[in-house]
């Protein structure tokens, strides 16, 4: 018995030797195959560890700043209506300071947002804004409102996905949280730049899956 395999001796010292060494080479190349196997599974699992460690990176930037400036164009569609601003927003995802650019009608807006409620600076302005989360625009959350909520999710929210795309001819580690609202959970995805880590594309998902929220950063 040789390996598990059972050796029976032929006419002559010769033979022997021979099926020894067949049965060496057959061993030696399932030796060869698990080991280019598990340098295969190997290398996929350091890519991915890779984009993962990437995205704590990103995760650990945001929390290290005790303020997060954006501003860019926020756009979201519910099939019945589309709504389209140009903001900035200044605070920590908690709480923050909006200004509106667009449109023109409501241009130099501000509010103050904390904990998704958004309350305009002044009386007499009055904006339907809609409900991300698909209840009444008073449960849901509103678009204007959209920029603190993605801060929520980088700091805090579970990373489901990490990977590596190119976005607008931008390199960029890329990432899709979850993020708990109350009894909803939303969906967010985000596109950095690789070289300063500042995102470039966010989508927002309802709890159906859709894509609502599209918010492109200057």
């Amino acid at each position: 018995m040789l390996f598990g395999y059972s050796v029976k001796p032929r006419a002559g010292r010769g033979h022997l030797i021979f099926d020894i060494c067949s049965l060496l080479s057959v061993k030696r190349g399932y030796l060869i195959f698990a080991i280019c196997t598990l340098i295969f599974l190997t290398s996929c699992a350091s890519a991915g560890g890779s984009e993962h460690n990437a995205m704590l990176k990103v995760r650990t930037k945001y929390i290290a700043m005790s303020e997060v400036a954006l501003s860019g164009r926020i756009t979201a569609d519910y099939g019945d209506k589309v709504y389209d601003y140009v903001l900035s927003y200044t605070g920590d995802g908690d709480r923050g300071t909006l200004t509106v650019s667009e449109p023109a009608v409501i241009e130099g807006l501000s509010a103050l947002i904390e904990n998704g409620a958004v309350r305009f600076k002044y009386e007499g302005a009055l904006i339907d804004t809609g409900s991300i989360t698909g209840g009444p625009a008073t449960e849901g959350i509103s678009p204007v409102a959209a920029m603190p909520l993605f801060i929520k999710a980088w700091r805090t929210a579970y990373i489901k996905a990490s990977w590596r795309e190119t976005y607008d001819g931008t390199p960029c580690i890329a990432g899709e949280f979850v993020l708990s609202l109350g009894s909803d959970q939303i969906s967010l995805r985000t596109w950095f730049d690789e070289a300063g880590l500042s995102p470039v594309h966010s989508e927002i998902y309802n709890t159906a899956g859709a894509c609502v929220l599209t918010m492109n950063n200057e």
